[in-house]
């Protein structure tokens, strides 16, 4: 049964407890992760301490941390003050107030299979690992788990894609539970998960993407097209339909447009509404004209480049969003760092194609389909999409870290046009949810 974060509280409050630490893992802890001279832990879940109290009383400084506050009020009862106990949600982008040291230990009893975003979560703990650093998860096995209980557990293929991007990875199987160490987190750890699911086709895709969008911006350079005025925001290919009053107030707003073009979008934001836009594109034409036109406007930024690249080196933003764009670039290589780079809350809309010009419907495959790109003047150029369902959609935000808040439907106002649209609201996950908060065995 699903869990919202006041119902697991609501457990701890009305007495509900988990399995206690056993003499088989006490024995695994001593021998694998022995304390160091002034060894410092992390716990994560702590739950009601007894894991976060053991380590102390083997040598480690312990740091434990929980978002349940009746759980650390009785942790603090049960085990004393020698545990520095937080109330927090480890998922969150903000590290304080754990130590700014790092850590030889963190710990994760019961926990991973309830973390809203897997992957990049142990992105953060490996990085707050000291050298030669390790962390432990303890487990549930899913083929030792009811049928009814499975989204406790995690089975061999889950096992396999945690321990990627370890140095070096230690399992033991015992009565029901994995005990799992991994030690030398790699660098390149996110882009190594990134890419078991990136094929070849798919990057390809994407290159032709590339060299489409710039004859696209070459060939309007040639004609001399000119830039219209905008008063509003057109998330469709035609006028009306919900303006940048989906985006919220963005007077002061740090915003970033991805897959600008030529920029006009994001110059209204900043003229009309006072936000703080960088524009991103990949094409050098599409680059080039906006420049041209709107290359000295304070408070507008014009980027040239992938937009993946950027969203991995830039602070976070209040707000993002993209017309049309993200459909572009395969939704694994992007999402995970689209959603690092919104700030805790924040909102992100966009538009993808549903139904294009042909009556063809959005595909329940993971795979990029070819798409016309008319030029002016005649002819066509081939683009190829991730036209997805909006179901498919919704689940690779959700997975990862994205809550999706509403989706509207953007249908064409000419009967004759098929051409159809679908417009995403959603934001970045500040708390563990229901989708992962089940069973009751942590």
């Amino acid at each position: 049964m699903f869990t919202t974060q006041p119902q697991w509280e609501r457990g701890y409050a009305d007495g509900r407890r988990y399995r206690p630490l056993r003499d088989d893992e006490r024995s695994l802890l001593a021998t694998h992760v022995p304390a160091p001279a002034h060894g410092r832990a992390l716990d994560v879940g702590c739950g009601t301490g007894e894991l976060a109290a053991h380590l102390h009383s083997i040598g480690y400084c312990v740091d434990a941390v929980d978002w349940s506050e009746t759980a650390l009020t009785e942790a603090a009862a049960r085990n004393g003050e020698d545990v520095h106990w937080l109330r927090g949600d480890i998922e969150s982008t903000d590290p304080a107030p754990h130590s700014a040291n790092g850590y030889d230990l963190i710990t994760l009893r019961f926990v991973y299979p309830f973390l809203n975003t897997r992957d990049q979560t142990l992105v953060s703990l490996g990085r707050r690992l000291r050298p030669g650093g390790s962390l432990v998860l303890i487990t549930p096995l899913a083929a030792d788990t009811p049928t009814e209980r499975r989204g406790i557990a995690l089975d061999e293929d889950e096992l396999d894609h945690l321990q990627a991007g370890w140095s070096a990875a230690l399992r033991h199987d015992t009565e029901g539970v994995s005990f799992v160490v991994l030690r030398g987190p790699r660098q390149d750890r996110t882009a190594a998960l990134r890419q078991q699911r990136i094929g070849k086709g798919d990057l390809d895709s994407e290159q032709n993407n590339l060299q489409a969008w710039s004859t696209y911006g070459t060939h309007h350079i040639a004609r001399a097209t000119q830039i219209p005025e905008v008063d509003r925001i057109s998330w469709a290919s035609w006028p009306g339909g919900p303006g940048a009053e989906v985006l919220g107030n963005l007077r002061g707003r740090r915003v970033l447009d991805l897959g600008s073009g030529i920029g006009k979008h994001a110059a209204h934001l900043v003229t009309a509404h006072g936000a703080v836009v960088d524009a991103i594109d990949s094409s050098p034409g599409q680059h080039r004209r906006a420049c041209e036109r709107y290359g000295d406007l304070d408070g507008l930024q014009l980027l040239l480049g992938d937009a993946v690249d950027h969203l991995r080196a830039t602070e976070p933003y209040d707000v993002i969003y993209s017309i049309g764009g993200i459909p572009y670039i395969d939704p694994h290589r992007l999402l995970p760092f689209l959603a690092t780079a919104l700030k805790p809350g924040g909102r992100l809309c966009f538009t993808t194609l549903h139904t294009n010009s042909r009556g063809a419907g959005p595909s329940t495959s993971m795979a990029a389909r070819p798409e016309v790109l008319p030029l002016a003047d005649g002819g066509n150029l081939t683009v190829h999409m991730w036209v997805l369902t909006p179901e498919l959609w919704e689940d690779l935000l959700v997975e990862y870290g994205l809550r999706v808040e509403g989706i509207d439907v953007l249908d064409s106002p000419d009967s004759d046009n098929h051409v159809s649209y679908r417009l995403f609201h959603a934001r970045h996950r500040t708390h563990v949810t229901s989708a992962h908060r089940s069973g009751s065995d942590r």
